[in-house]
């Protein structure tokens, strides 16, 4: 068994002490000959390109124009306006998560039109169906 409360004795504490230093600090900062200098790895990781941060990934929400023109490259004949008010009424979220990637979301899109179904395995209305009155 282990005794948790001893009480440890250091003798000489001064020798072990910095000369010129204060029992504390004066503030949490840390002073230029303290902070960590930068190292190859710390180089090689900012240098790498796979940063989350990056340009690159940033999220551009697309116009309602863009989606029209991407849904008729691929054949698929989408309101782009409707599209995008979905998604804004969102905030270009997708369950909990922010969209990436508008262009997979139009093809996710396509897909389910094609199957005649949404998400939850309901009929729901087509492109060319909006307006009409669908009997259920």
């Amino acid at each position: 068994t282990f005794n948790k409360n001893r009480i440890i004795t250091i003798k000489n504490w001064k020798n072990y002490q910095a000369p010129g230093k204060s029992e504390q600090q004066a503030d949490s900062r840390r002073t230029a000959n303290g902070q960590q200098a930068d190292t190859f790895n710390n180089d090689k990781n900012a240098n790498n390109g796979n940063n989350r941060e990056s340009a690159s990934s940033k999220f551009i929400k697309p116009t309602a124009q863009e989606v029209t023109e991407y849904a008729k490259s691929m054949d698929f004949q989408l309101d782009g306006r409707r599209f995008v008010d979905f998604y804004e009424s969102k905030g270009w979220m997708i369950g909990r998560n922010r969209m990436r990637d508008w262009k997979a979301a139009v093809r996710t899109w396509q897909k389910r039109e094609n199957n005649g179904t949404n998400k939850n395995g309901r009929g729901f209305a087509t492109s060319s169906e909006v307006g009409t009155k669908i009997e259920m």
